[in-house]
């Protein structure tokens, strides 16, 4: 029964280090998730993937003493998403303006298109 696992295991890390961005896709659908909220305001960040511990600790550097963990709310509406080194960022803001929401998504959208920018043509 260990035999059998530990081949299993084995064929699914090779699997996947092979199609390293179906990898990321898995990471996004099941992988580990975040919120970090903004205090003072109804903005949250969600962040779900295979490098949520370092993007969140990030995160919350940051935005320094105004950021905070903040569980997920079903149904918020979303303003942006975006794809960030195979990471999936939703941004939330429940806000009458959404100023902070529309903030982040203004920054997250820069930092896309500049690692988009940097990465070599194939």
């Amino acid at each position: 029964m260990r035999t059998r696992f530990a081949l299993f295991a084995v064929m699914l890390l090779g699997l996947a280090i092979v199609t390293d961005h179906q990898w990321g896709g898995i990471g996004r659908a099941i992988g580990p998730r975040c919120t970090v909220g903004v205090t003072g305001s109804a903005a949250k960040i969600s962040v779900q993937g295979w490098t949520v511990p370092s993007t969140c600790q990030q995160l919350r550097t940051r935005l320094g003493g105004v950021a905070f963990a903040s569980p997920d709310q079903p149904g918020e509406p979303a303003i942006c998403s975006y794809l960030l080194d195979q990471d999936l960022v939703v941004v939330r803001d429940e806000g009458a303006l959404k100023l902070i929401g529309n903030g982040a998504c203004l920054l997250l959208r820069r930092q896309v298109e500049t690692r988009a920018l940097e990465r070599p043509s194939p």
